[in-house]
Parts: structure tokens; sequence; C-alpha cells
């Protein structure tokens, strides 16, 4: 039984030898766990721990320890961590480390860090300001996925490889820029994959040669109008005051998305004058989005423009209608939707562009007969009753 007792009481000397929990000053961002690493001198942040602060700024040294490293899934899903300082000590993020960290809303990496290890950032969805350090060598799969509200993102010139989904499904991320390098090794597949609004890349490497359309290069290219080569270039996507995003590039105009937080919405008329488009995807997965009214001035809706609006039972075109075009699957699954009025003015439709709206009756339109230009299966998996020549 002695010897039982003994083999435990070292046991817990040992656990405690390896974490610990910095207090002390009374600080509480001295309240961190932490795991001493193998040379005696640094340590490894693991934990919150007893830190109460939603504003962390993590200590560079605990207990006479410096701090090099923020460990595997440190502060995973802390939701009421909203901003974090990272000291230049730090050399590594871990796996995991702010995974779900959905109410942190700033993160500055400094140069210090040379690698942001697998789902680092991952469904940080209030991320809207990254600034990566001019150290970090790799980002890892996974790495910033799903950061919903990130609009633009500078990658340093250090950085050489990203992994696969590295940035996939930042929805609002509308610019990124690459700073002059050499050194890249590759970017992985679907790096930013589901990056909807990105429609402009300042390319600025000597190794990547990004093209706009291209899956090339992590899709980084995929849904880009213009990929600049230099930074005397300016930038040609502009958000209104109202929250919507357009791309102007001389008559060439598109509504790019919206950021603001209405639910009903009448788009504006035009934009510096001017007649536009409503890009591909533009308010996909916009899933709270209930009606919207559009101006006669819109002249096209590119492919999933509305795709998962599943709020959406009002569509309005108003006066007399401009659109000539209506792109396919761009009503793709909105399930609130009723019934649609399409102006005579439309010449083409793309397959399966109401594919799936599963409560849509009625679909009305004002021309007399199906126009040519229409695809052969316009409106997909869709029961509503087509109704030609309507007048009302």
């Amino acid at each position: 039984m002695k010897q039982l007792r003994l083999f435990a009481l070292l046991l817990l000397v040992l656990c405690l030898a390896f974490t610990l929990v910095a207090c002390g000053d009374g600080d509480t961002a001295d309240k961190l766990l932490y795991e001493v690493n193998e040379d005696g001198e640094t340590c490894t942040v693991t934990g919150l721990g007893d830190c109460t602060d939603t504003d962390l700024e993590i200590p560079a040294e605990i207990d006479g320890y410096t701090v090099v490293a923020i460990g595997s899934v440190a502060f995973s899903r802390c939701t009421g961590l909203t901003g974090i300082t990272i000291p230049d000590s730090v050399t590594s993020i871990g796996f995991r480390a702010f995974y779900g960290c959905t109410g942190l809303e700033s993160i500055t990496i400094p140069d210090s860090v040379t690698s942001i290890s697998h789902y680092a950032f991952f469904g940080c969805t209030g991320l809207t300001s990254v600034t990566i350090g001019s150290g970090v060598t790799s980002i890892d799969s996974y790495a910033f996925w799903g950061c919903t509200s990130l609009a633009s993102i500078t990658i340093p010139s250090s950085v050489t490889s990203i992994g696969p989904s590295a940035f996939s499904g930042c929805t609002s991320l509308a610019s990124v820029t690459f700073e002059d390098s050499s050194e890249w090794t590759h970017i992985g597949s679907s790096a930013f994959w589901g990056c909807y609004k990105l429609v402009e890349v300042y390319d600025l490497s000597e190794r990547l040669t990004i093209k706009a359309g291209s899956e090339d290069n992590g899709c980084v290219g995929y849904y880009a109008k213009v990929v600049y080569t230099s930074v005397a270039e300016e930038s040609r996507v502009h958000t209104t005051k109202d929250g919507y995003m357009f791309y102007e590039d001389g008559n060439e105009v598109y509504l790019v998305g919206y950021v603001g937080m209405d639910t009903v919405l009448t788009l504006p008329d035009k934009y510096n004058g001017k007649t536009y488009g409503i890009n591909q995807f533009a308010f996909c997965n916009c899933t709270s989005l209930a009606s919207i009214t559009i101006p006669e001035s819109v002249t096209s809706i590119g492919s999933y423009a509305f795709e998962g609006c599943k709020s959406l039972a009002n569509v309005t075109f108003e006066g007399d209608s401009r659109l000539t075009s209506i792109g396919s699957s761009a009503f793709f699954s909105c399930k609130g939707l009723t019934s649609i009025t399409i102006p005579d003015s439309v010449r083409s439709i793309g397959w399966s562009a109401f594919d799936w709206c599963t409560s849509l009756t009625y679909i009305y339109c004002r021309a007399a007969s199906q126009p040519s230009g229409w695809d052969s299966d316009w409106k997909g998996y869709c029961n509503a009753q087509v109704v030609w020549g309507y007048t009302e």
C-alpha cells in the first residue's frame, strides 16, 4: 500500500513538472496552462486554465520559461475569445490551436512564427483581420477554413507552401495578395475553393503564374475577374455604405456580394451611373435573405447567384427589366420560393436554374413561348407549373 501511494505521489509530481498553471502575479494572462518543453528552458501554452481574459495577451515568459509555441487544441472552441496577442517568442501555432473560436475578431501572427498548423483557425467565423508575419513559411491544410468574415489576406514572401483547403470556404474573401517570392513550392488542392467573392488577386510572385478562371494553384484564380501583377494597380472592388460589394472595370460592373445585415433588400438602381450584373455566387448561402427586389438596370444574374438562399420567398423584377440572362443553378435550392415572374427580356437561362426549389409551384413567364436560348433543362428538378405569356 505504501509503495502504491509513493508511486501515485511520484506520478503527480511528474505531471506537475510538465503541465503547470501559471499564476503568481495576479495577471489573468499568467493563469494560462502550459507545458515545459524537453529543453527545460522553454514552454508551450496548452490552454486557458483559469484565465478569464477575452482579449488575451500571451506573455513571452511564464514562470521563467520562454513561451515558444501554442500547442494543439490550446484554445479550441474558446468562443468567448475576441482577440489575442501572440509574443514574438512564439515560433509555431499548433494543430487546432484556435479551432472554432467564433468570437475571435483579429489576429496578428508575429514574424517569429514559422508554421501555422492544420486547422489552426478553422471555423473562426468572426475573424475579419489576419496579419501573417514575414517569418511564416508554411500554412497547413484547413488552417483558415470557413473564416467567413475574412475579406482580404496578404501572403508574405516568406511563405513557400499552402496546404489543401487552407482558405476554403472563406466566403467573404474578395482580395488576396501574394508578395514577391521565388521560393514557392506549391499551393494545395482547393486551397481557395468556395471563396466565391475572390474576384481579384495580386500575384507579385515569380513562380505561381495565377490566371483568372483557372483551377490551378488551389483555385485561387478560379473566381477572379482580374489578376494583377503590380501593386501599383488599384483595386477594382469597392463596398458601398449600404454593404454592397461592386467590381468595376470601365463599363464592366458586377455586384459581387452583400455584407450588410438586412434580410429584405432592394438592390441599387445603378453603380456610378452604370448598369450592372449580379455576379456568380453573389448571394450564395445567404440563408437569412427573405426578399429581394431587382431593379430594371440589372442585366444578368450569374450562376449560383442565389444558391442555398433557403429563406428567400420573394423575388421581384422592377419595371421594364433589362435582364437578358439567368445562369445555371442561379436559384438552386431556394426552398422558400413559391413563385417567380421572369421578364420577357430574358433570352437565356442555364441548366437547372431552379433545381431543388421544392416549394416553387408557379413560374410566370412574360415570353409567349420558351426562347431558343433557354437550356432544355432550365427548370431542373422542379415541379413548378410554367405559365407562358403572363401579363399581370
